[in-house]
């Protein structure tokens, strides 16, 4: 059996041209709202016309923002995350969210 050996200069042009295929799909996803991998706490998928988008949940969103406006108020983030936990928020597991998960939402709000 005669077995070559891929030039790796031709691997690696394929390679960089399927990333730049993957980048250009993913844009033109974003920009059209349409649902890939894992949404952002406060939104939710909706279908319209066999299309999937990332919608805002209003009733996460105002929790958030107020959750939002307790951290600049100064108060902890514990806190923060009893009055979540009290008001019935919950993370994707269905469980209370995490600290850390709190505070990585807040910090992208």
């Amino acid at each position: 059996m005669n077995q070559t050996t891929p030039n790796p200069s031709a691997l690696v042009e394929r390679r960089a041209q399927r990333i730049q295929r993957l980048r250009q799909t993913m844009a033109v996803k974003r920009a059209a709202r349409q649902v890939s991998g894992r949404l952002p706490l406060g939104y939710c998928v909706s279908r319209v016309n066999g299309v999937s988008a990332a919608v805002e949940d209003p009733d996460t969103m105002r929790l958030l923002a107020e959750a939002r406006e307790m951290q600049v108020r100064g108060v902890s983030i514990r806190a923060i995350r009893r009055y979540l936990t009290e008001k019935g928020f919950r993370g994707r597991s269905g469980k209370p969210i995490s600290i850390s998960g709190l505070w990585k939402t807040l910090q992208k709000l």
